[in-house]
């Protein structure tokens, strides 16, 4: 395979751009003639042959279609034959009215080139741009007949520009969208355009497809409306992204729900965005007053501080928690509950805020109580009777002294009888 180096890499372009160079300059050239041919048909009729437009007109036309570079040429020629025509046989030179028009001549080609130059530049990129943009770019009569079709609408709509360019635009309108395609057709008719109007349209083969669709008026020079602009992005794919994720938020909320345990869920500034009925019917609150941070007001006084630093503290290093608190019930009650709290994560791995659940503990925390009472009740009772064993331990032992000490006595006595 042979290399492609900085000599060769534009070789198969270079026959096209020399023909391309050729055909422009060569039209200078034609335009050169048929000035002078004009210029001829000027005098016979008018009787003069000094009339600059004969000459401007090739310049204009040069421009237009082949560019600064023809334009230029054919201002530099058309100009050589001025004088040429000017001086006539008179080879001492131009009079001065001569010599200003045909200083005013070039200035004017000059001028003239850039300027058409400018524009066909500006045509061919805007074209290139609506040929080439993956929107549908459609122009249609006031009666809705279309008149340009772009490769996006080949693209979104599965038809040719042959197939609909003088075809009606309502083969794209699904049946039941008519009398909404005439409100539109109507408002863009009394100057409102329409931005961005979400709707339904017909592909080719029968597929209804999203649309965002602005509708804009074209108008001629005069500004008198001729036509309409229609833009269309097909956002199909988002529209069912958006419905699977309706559907997701919509499973999730009803699993939610039906838990038997409280589900919460914030966003990534912490702040509360959902939590489910179990919450709403444990604590009186609406789903209004728990968003932000209203859910701490069910939160028992004692327990609230607590209860924010834990929470915080998980959030800013971005760690699970568990933390018990007590909250206020909707029948005036306090209840006991148990929260665990887990950093939740998008598709691409950033934190987007927290998700937990919390367990009704209070029967347990009864039994606890009821527990550690019991507890210590036999503690007490336990130590009371030690004290009691203890006492009369002390009172055996005094009286073992007292016995052993009557014992010596009464043997010290019999001794001594």
């Amino acid at each position: 395979m042979p290399l492609v180096t900085k000599d060769n890499q534009f070789a198969p372009g270079k026959p096209a751009r020399v023909r391309s160079v050729l055909f422009r300059y060569g039209l200078a050239v034609l335009m050169l003639l048929a000035g002078l041919l004009l210029r001829g048909l000027v005098a016979s009729v008018f009787g003069t042959g000094n009339n600059v437009l004969p000459f401007l007109l090739p310049v204009v036309l040069s421009a237009w279609y082949g560019g600064m570079g023809p334009g230029l040429l054919s201002t530099a020629l058309m100009a050589a034959v001025m004088v040429h025509l000017f001086r006539g046989s008179d080879p001492s030179g131009l009079n001065r009215v001569e010599a200003v028009k045909c200083v005013l001549f070039l200035v004017q080609g000059v001028f003239v080139s850039w300027f058409m130059s400018t524009c066909q530049s500006t045509q061919r990129w805007l074209a290139a741009l609506v040929g080439h943009s993956d929107d549908a770019i459609v122009g249609k009569t006031l009666e809705g007949i279309v008149t340009s079709w772009n490769s996006g609408a080949e693209q979104v709509y599965g038809y040719t520009a042959r197939e609909m360019i003088g075809r009606p635009i309502t083969r794209l309108v699904p049946p039941d969208r008519l009398e909404e395609w005439r409100q539109l057709t109507e408002q863009v008719l009394r100057g409102e355009p329409v931005r961005r109007f979400e709707t339904m349209r017909l592909r080719k083969d029968g597929q209804r497809i999203h649309v965002s669709l602005t509708l804009s008026p074209i108008k001629d020079a005069t500004g008198a409306m001729i036509g309409l602009s229609a833009i269309a992005r097909d956002i199909t794919e988002r529209k069912q992204a958006e419905l699977a994720l309706r559907e997701s938020e919509e499973r999730f909320r009803t699993m939610a729900d039906t838990a038997p345990m409280i589900v919460w869920m914030t966003d990534a500034a912490g702040e509360c965005t959902f939590c489910n009925h179990a919450w709403l019917n444990s604590t009186g609150q609406t789903l209004d007053q728990v968003v932000g941070q209203g859910w701490l007001a069910a939160v028992h006084a004692d327990d609230r501080a607590g209860v924010w630093q834990t929470y915080e503290a998980a959030f800013q290093q971005r760690r699970s928690f568990t933390v018990e608190f007590r909250i206020r019930g909707a029948d005036g009650e306090d209840r006991w509950l148990l929260a665990t709290g887990a950093p939740r994560l998008t598709a691409d791995n950033n934190f987007a805020g927290f998700i937990g659940s919390a367990m009704d503990i209070t029967e347990r925390k009864w039994a606890e109580l009821a527990l550690r009472g019991s507890r210590d009740e036999l503690e007490s009772e336990i130590e009371e009777q030690s004290a009691q064993l203890a006492e009369a331990t002390r009172r055996l032992m005094e009286e073992n002294l007292k016995r052993q000490h009557a014992e010596e006595i009464l043997k010290h006595l019999g001794q001594q009888n």
